[in-house]
């Protein structure tokens, strides 16, 4: 099956519309470019479980923590499993406003 790749990454960055797409199978709260709003980090492995939402509150501690300094922590990540937009492809913007929804 690997020849059907152009590639297998642990870690990619791309561009998508302008904004830059970090992509990696395990979530990193702290990742490059993280104080910026147009850098997304993309991750999957944890996909709807007790994992997921420690990541979600680990993203929220960390906003709270940089929020009155001039550190400006986004917290761009997005679990981008498969389960979330039914086994289907998604775009970056699909997985952005499905975050909304999970």
């Amino acid at each position: 099956m690997l020849p059907l790749f152009v590639t297998v990454s642990p870690y990619m960055v791309i561009k998508d519309e302008g904004r830059v797409v970090l992509m990696s199978h395990y979530p990193m709260i702290v990742y490059k470019h993280d104080v910026n709003s147009n850098v997304y980090m993309l991750y999957g492995h944890v996909r709807s479980t007790h994992e997921f939402d420690v990541i979600k509150e680990a993203v929220k501690t960390m906003k709270a923590f940089y929020s009155d300094s001039d550190y400006s922590y986004q917290g761009n990540l997005f679990n981008c499993w498969c389960g979330f937009s039914d086994y289907a492809p998604a775009t970056l913007d699909e997985i952005i406003n499905n975050r909304l929804t999970h």
